[in-house]
């Protein structure tokens, strides 16, 4: 049951994605996670060679495109033997595109091992996944709320709710409303919320996108559903009748 939930979800928000994104993805800097990894690895090259800003983030994002970026890869490729200098192919392609695009040769590794050491520790502590490291502190800022306000006039689900949206515009912050839009659309499709935050973030969607795709979605369907659904079970017993 639960691989199945798994699979549904994917394909819910694979659904949703191709009906709505179009417009609602230009309401947000990062739709997708994977470009929050692309900006890190920018950043901390920044730190390894003096190279001109705009090349050097143009070199993050080819290496992205052509797949040197994968933090699964990254984490898995181990360390160059520093006696026989032998290196995995990965790491090797990495060091051969820097000195392509002018890194020294010592960037070179230094870029290297800096971009690895980053893909080990998401991948050690947060499944390979840069918005499960940014959620933990945006989760936990929700937490510490009334540390340090005091709201008279709203209950404390109104004020996390709130501050939900406020991280969410603010600092995009990859943390879900969980409102009642959602769990409307949960209920109609027979899945629990942390099922579709999980399926966003194996697509590394952007929570704060998928609170907004679907409350989009959720008026064009509210009519539609009923007949759907009755005509699927009409479809399923006459298989099951022919079988």
């Amino acid at each position: 049951m639960a691989a199945k939930n798994k699979t549904e979800a994917h394909y819910l928000l694979r659904k949703l994605l191709s009906l709505e994104a179009a417009d609602l993805s230009l309401n947000h800097a990062w739709v997708w996670e994977t470009d929050r990894w692309k900006e890190l690895v920018f950043a901390l090259l920044t730190r390894v060679t003096d190279m001109d800003e705009a090349h050097l983030r143009d070199i993050t994002e080819r290496m992205n495109d052509i797949g040197l970026l994968d933090i699964d890869s990254l984490a898995a490729s181990p360390a160059i033997d520093q006696a026989s200098g032998q290196i995995d192919p990965h790491s090797r392609h990495i060091i051969e595109y820097f000195l392509e695009c002018g890194f020294q040769p010592e960037e070179a590794q230094n870029g290297l091992q800096t971009v690895r050491e980053a893909a080990i520790g998401l991948q050690k502590h947060f499944k390979g996944k840069i918005q499960l490291y940014l959620r933990k502190y945006g989760l936990l800022m929700l937490q510490e709320i009334n540390q340090t306000f005091e709201f008279s006039k709203l209950d404390m689900a109104d004020v996390t709710l709130a501050f939900t949206y406020w991280l969410q515009n603010v600092l995009e912050m990859p943390v879900s409303l969980l409102d009642a839009h959602m769990e409307a659309f949960c209920k109609q499709h027979d899945l629990k919320p942390a099922q579709v935050v999980s399926a966003a973030d194996d697509l590394d969607l952007n929570l704060a996108l998928l609170d907004d795709l679907v409350l989009s979605y959720l008026p064009n369907q509210t009519d539609e559903t009923p007949p759907v659904q009755e005509s699927l079970q009409k479809v399923q017993s006459r298989a099951s009748g022919q079988s």
